[in-house]
This record gives C-alpha cells, sequence and structure tokens, in this order.
C-alpha cells in the first residue's frame, strides 16, 4: 500500500468537476503566525466543526418546501462538496489566515451565487464568529489558465498546490484535505 499524492486526489475530485456550480474561498478568524503546531491543528478542527455547520445551514435553505430533503436523501439532494483547508503553518505572516476552498455543486439552479453567499454568512459570521472574508464564484466566472485546460482544473490544482509541493500533506493528518466537510458519492457520477 503506499500514501496518496497530490495528484491521486486530483484524479478522485476529477470525474466530479463537471458537476461544481461554485468555488469558495472562506476565510476564518484564526491566524496561525508563531502558534504552536498543536494549537493550530485543533483551531482547524474547530473551524472545520464551524464550516460544516454552515453548510449545513445552506443545505436546509436548498429546498425550501423540504429543508431536510438534503439529509434524507442524502445521495440525491445533498450538495457535493471537495475542500481543502490552508495555511496551517506558523511561519506565515501576521495577515495570513487560516481558509478552506470548496467546490460545490448540486445546488439548485433556484437558489443564486448571492442567495448562497447570504445564507452561508448567516452560519459562519453570525452563529460562529468568523472572518466575513469570503468569495464565492460561479465556475464560469474562473479565468482559464491554459489554453487546453477548463479553469475548474486551474482551480483545483491550485487548491491542491500545497500537497504538490509538500507530499505529506496529500495524506498527512495536518494535510489539506478537510475530510469532514468532503462529500463526493459514488452515484453523483451518473445523476444530472
Amino acid at each position: 500500500m503506499r500514501n496518496y499524492t497530490a495528484r491521486d486526489l486530483y484524479d478522485w475530485v476529477n470525474p466530479y468537476l463537471h458537476k461544481m456550480q461554485y468555488v469558495m474561498v472562506i476565510h476564518s478568524d484564526f491566524r496561525p503566525h508563531n502558534k504552536y503546531i498543536g494549537r493550530i491543528i485543533a483551531e482547524r478542527k474547530r473551524r472545520s466543526i464551524f464550516l460544516e455547520d454552515a453548510l449545513k445551514h445552506v443545505s436546509r435553505h436548498l429546498y425550501p418546501n423540504d429543508p431536510k430533503l438534503p439529509f434524507r436523501n442524502r445521495h440525491l439532494f445533498a450538495p457535493i462538496r471537495f475542500t481543502t483547508v490552508e495555511n496551517l503553518s506558523p511561519n506565515l505572516t501576521q495577515e495570513q489566515t487560516l481558509h478552506f476552498n470548496v467546490l460545490i455543486g448540486r445546488i439548485p439552479e433556484t437558489m443564486s451565487k448571492d442567495q448562497l453567499t447570504e445564507i452561508f454568512l448567516q452560519s459562519w459570521v453570525k452563529d460562529h464568529r468568523q472572518s466575513k472574508d469570503i468569495w464565492v464564484k460561479e465556475v464560469a466566472e474562473l479565468e482559464q489558465k491554459k489554453v487546453d485546460e477548463l479553469p475548474i482544473n486551474s482551480f483545483t490544482n491550485y487548491i491542491l498546490k500545497d500537497a504538490y509541493s509538500d507530499k505529506t500533506k496529500a495524506w498527512g493528518t495536518d494535510g489539506v484535505l478537510d475530510e469532514k466537510n468532503l462529500w463526493l458519492p459514488p452515484d453523483a457520477l451518473t445523476l444530472k
């Protein structure tokens, strides 16, 4: 058996990329500058729980007539998500924050980007007192970096950059994946 690499992670998410509708960069209020690694890991876990709660809050608002539908029938109605986390080092500037990168899909067309952002912020900022510094873009808004590469592929390479530069970040407990907020059901590949 071998450890995962950044390429393995990319290959794993690649079949789902055509289903992703939005990319989100979500900053927390935690600044890891000069903090002990144990504290950074503990704060990462704490912020990951906050993110899970905020994403559940979004899920409850996807289907106004049946707010529990994404939870009762997760394989068909829950948003698919690929989530990474950045800035887990004490060797950063004071301005840098621990933040998450989320690729998210299976959002009903009735929900706009602005609605998604507003609903997410209700939980992230009001309930968990995290940073308002987030941005949400539709996949179609992403810039194409290479002529032969889709913009979503460029973003996926970007959010895995730490795993490409340090192979332990692809499989380590302090790695780039935020497993708590990752949801890529196998049957999503065959669904609309």
